[in-house]
């Protein structure tokens, strides 16, 4: 093998392996390391691991979670992260608690909860996408917002017509900066 040839593959390995995410789960939810603009390494919500089963569950994304040791802070819920599929079998979550230390929270969430009425997130947030809610039942939503930075006009669209979530109730403590 030449040394052009060999040269190439070393590379080809190497930006493999720097771009490999680690993955793991802690029995209820699916996580992904990643290393922030900050050098801080955090865990991402990527999914569901095993969806509870029972009735009036109500669930709470942990704010840090532990790793072969070494303890994380929960940074995110990612695209479609604690959704399930509009085919899914219905959940019986009725309430998230979302735990200190998330600041972000993406598109699509928490979609097609539909026994969801309640959440309770942490002053913590900093960032949300749209349609959060999407196809939901949420009437209540608990939120200091006092690190709120940016926040979708459609976060919590009203309106069952449109499948969005109806959350009657948007409790905000100093809501924008």
């Amino acid at each position: 093998m030449n040394r052009k040839l060999l040269f190439t593959l070393i590379v080809a390995i190497c930006a493999m392996t720097a771009n490999a995410q680690t993955t793991f789960n802690d029995g209820t939810f699916k996580y992904e390391l990643e290393t922030i603009n900050t050098g801080e390494t955090v865990a991402k919500v990527t999914s569901w691991y095993a969806i509870p089963s029972g009735s009036n569950i109500t669930v709470t994304v942990p704010g840090y979670v532990t790793y072969n040791g070494t303890q994380y802070r929960v940074n995110e819920i990612g695209v479609t992260g604690l959704g399930v599929n509009s085919s899914s079998p219905n959940t019986n979550i009725t309430a998230i608690r979302v735990g200190y230390g998330v600041t972000r929270i993406h598109n699509f969430a928490f979609q097609h909860l539909k026994n969801l009425t309640t959440l309770y997130l942490p002053s913590s947030i900093k960032w949300m996408g749209y349609d959060v809610g999407y196809n939901t039942n949420l009437t209540y939503v608990a939120f200091p917002g006092e690190n709120l930075d940016a926040i979708s006009a459609t976060t919590f669209k009203n309106g069952a017509a449109t499948k969005h979530c109806s959350a009657s109730t948007l409790r905000l403590a100093n809501a924008m900066k």
